[in-house]
């Protein structure tokens, strides 16, 4: 997605809700090859803050980081208002899926 599609489904979406996986990289591309050896600086991004971004362009929203921040989708979705929310959840870059991981053993 990028910023003229979020802006598109803000505009056009009665009610729903965005989640961002944000592990602050090209999480596929840093699982892919840095693990081959290749400098990963270009994979990396600085923390971006896409619930802000949303707010921003008119949603709510809120950056995860426990599951106690989970609190605020459930008390937004409870009042039923009409509207977007981005739910930007922090993640780890160092858990990999099952079957990359597996792709990856097998290209070594």
């Amino acid at each position: 997605m990028g910023l003229a599609d979020m802006e598109t489904f803000l505009r056009t979406t009665k009610r729903g809700v965005i989640v961002v996986l944000n592990d602050s990289a090209y999480g596929a591309e840093l699982h892919q090859y840095a693990s081959k050896g290749l400098d990963p600086t270009a994979m990396l991004i600085d923390e971006v803050d896409f619930a802000a971004i949303g707010r921003a362009m008119g949603s709510d929203g809120i950056k995860v980081r426990s599951l106690s921040d989970l609190a605020v989708l459930s008390d937004w979705l409870a009042t039923h208002e009409q509207g977007v929310f981005v739910l930007d959840v922090a993640i780890s870059q160092k858990v990999i899926v099952e079957f990359m991981s597996a792709s990856l053993a097998a290209a070594r």
